[in-house]
């Protein structure tokens, strides 16, 4: 009775899951905590009103206090100390914390799963903690974040010490959908963060957490473009353009040097208008403009690089006229074209018997192939092959030897892949140069027809490549291996 009780709960809690907001001053900590959560299987909602459970922070001189608040109510105080070892106790403390704080009834919001490879190897401090950061900033976007069984969608950031690359996955597996990439010299969090969204309006509806003030601005058709320092609302760039007026500012005791420069050829025309706010409005578009032209050629150049390779091994039949047999093959295809989805391709194939007479083949083919999704997981890929195939055998051992033919082939494979692996089933026809038969005293014993038809099922994997822009598989959590 107690193990049907656990089971129940386990499979109630899985159908519904723990959506818990934290409420924390500091950004660092708030995503941590976060990220903690979102590993735990919990949904982060990015305000009190939506979540079952609300955390809170509040540091004093004694160290953190810790409340959650559900149904009921929870507390715990860490001390203070190193603040690597209050973090940790703290990140223990809420956990367990929020698990024990019976819940209130709310309704699942739609989340994001945030997966951060910083690999910057100078980033120390604060400036190390990219995906605590951004887990802050999507917050205060009032964005949800989740685990990627909880979440609708994925935003992958790929970071070294200059750029920040930046893409979309219209589900939680993978990133494969729009990308860019941003300066990290001077980037804001909420600005990357920003910057993210537009990206992905750019090409999907708002989404039901789109509809709060704080990111009103952004589903304007003004919003659209990508510029790299600016902010998303319109009140945090208001905070960097200080720096900028400050560099404006010395134009206002010499207007009319600037005057020439801006195309307005009467002098006096400038002083009389507001010389610090006519002149910065006329002079924002075209840096605007400029950034979001090298935003598009940064994404045409990442959408033109490389596709992931993918292998597929496979077991099954090869019928020939006359004969069945056991079948094993091996299929690589690497649409080096993201656009067409064709690359070059690869097949291998071992079929045999064992008696009469054992009788081994090896087919080695190479040609051209694509890959294309028809579905969020399902992909179609097709090759056309071209290549040798060895045919052994040995009676006696006055009774042995190989042959070679060659052969042409065309496998045709459907696969389902949530993640880096998957399952394969193919269907793969051909032909080789001539049939085979061997005789035993005069008798067929081994006959075998040049026409081919192959059956086969196994597993299918996305190689990671190496050395592109944006790594687009879903294996890693927030950069731990993912290629």
């Amino acid at each position: 009775m107690a193990a049907a009780l656990a089971l129940a709960l386990t499979l109630a809690s899985g159908a519904a899951p723990l959506m818990v907001a934290v409420d924390a001053q500091e950004p660092v900590l708030r995503g941590a905590l976060a990220l903690a959560l979102v590993d735990d299987g919990v949904v982060v909602v990015p305000d009190a009103a939506g979540a079952a459970v609300v955390l809170r922070v509040l540091a004093d001189g004694a160290g953190l206090q810790l409340a959650s608040i559900g149904a009921s109510e929870r507390a715990a105080t860490v001390a203070a100390g190193t603040p690597a070892l209050v973090e940790l106790e703290a990140t223990q403390r809420a956990l367990a914390l929020v698990h024990a704080t019976p819940p209130r009834t709310v309704d699942a919001p739609a989340a994001i799963f945030l997966d951060v490879d910083d690999r910057a190897p100078s980033s120390t401090g604060s400036g190390g903690r990219l995906a605590e950061l951004l887990a802050a900033a999507l917050l205060d976007a009032l964005v949800p974040l989740a685990e990627p069984m909880r979440a609708a969608e994925r935003l992958c950031v790929v970071a070294t010490e200059g750029e920040l690359t930046i893409s979309w996955g219209t589900t939680s597996a993978r990133c494969d959908g729009r990308q860019m990439g941003l300066a990290r010299a001077g980037l804001s969090p909420s600005s990357a963060v920003g910057d993210a969204l537009r990206l992905r309006d750019a090409a999907a509806p708002a989404r039901p957490w789109r509809s709060g003030g704080a990111l009103a601005s952004l589903t304007e058709p003004g919003g659209a473009a990508t510029s790299t320092p600016s902010g998303p609302p319109a009140a945090p760039p208001a905070a960097p353009p200080a720096d900028a007026l400050a560099s404006v500012a010395p134009p206002t005791a010499a207007p009319p040097a600037e005057a020439p420069p801006t195309g307005a050829p009467p002098t006096a025309a400038l002083p009389t208008a507001a010389p610090p706010t006519a002149a910065p409005p006329t002079a924002a578009p075209p840096p605007s403009t400029a950034t979001g032209t090298a935003a598009a050629a940064v994404a045409a150049e990442v959408a033109a690089e490389a596709a992931t390779p993918s292998l597929d091994v496979r077991v099954g039949a090869l019928g020939r006229l006359l004969a069945v047999d056991p079948f094993l093959d091996a299929q690589l295809v690497w649409p080096l074209s993201r656009e067409l989805g064709l690359g070059p391709a690869a097949w291998l194939a071992l079929n045999g018997a064992a008696a009469p007479v054992p009788l081994p083949e090896l087919w080695l083919a190479g040609g051209a192939g694509g890959a294309w999704q028809v579905a969020p997981d399902v992909t179609i890929t097709a090759a056309l092959v071209a290549g040798a195939a060895a045919h052994g055998w040995r009676y006696a051992g006055s009774d042995a030897g190989i042959a070679f033919d060659a052969l042409v082939a065309a496998p045709v494979a459907i696969s389902w892949r949530p993640g880096p692996l998957g399952a394969s089933l193919a269907l793969t026809p051909g032909a080789l140069t001539r049939s085979r038969d061997h005789l035993i005293q005069g008798e067929p014993v081994w006959q075998r027809s040049a026409v081919f038809l192959g059956i086969s099922a196994g597993l299918t994997w996305d190689i990671p490549a190496t050395g592109g822009r944006v790594e687009n598989s879903g294996a890693s959590l927030r950069g731990e291996g993912d290629g």
